[in-house]
């Protein structure tokens, strides 16, 4: 990889840790992620996803556009803005 670019991974079937206590866990549909160092055991968290993808199907839609939505968006004043590239 070129000097300056990290990493990065996509993934769709992944549970992304919000919080530890009390726990909670999302697994979104997509998510795109700095990668991880599991030499070092680190676990995917919030402050690694860039992007999260949510698709809202009919038996899902309340849970989706509000539980979810809301949990995503208490996150942005926890998360550390991106590095630039």
């Amino acid at each position: 990889m070129s000097k300056g670019h990290e990493c990065l991974t996509v993934n769709n079937d992944v549970d992304l840790r919000l919080r530890d206590l009390p726990l909670l866990n999302r697994s979104p549909d997509v998510a795109l992620c700095r990668c991880l160092d599991r030499e070092r055991g680190e676990r995917l968290r919030a402050e690694h996803a860039l992007l999260v993808v949510e698709i809202v199907s009919p038996g899902s839609e309340t849970q989706d556009t509000t539980d979810k939505l809301g949990e995503c968006r208490s996150l942005a004043d926890h998360v550390p803005p991106s590095r630039p590239w």
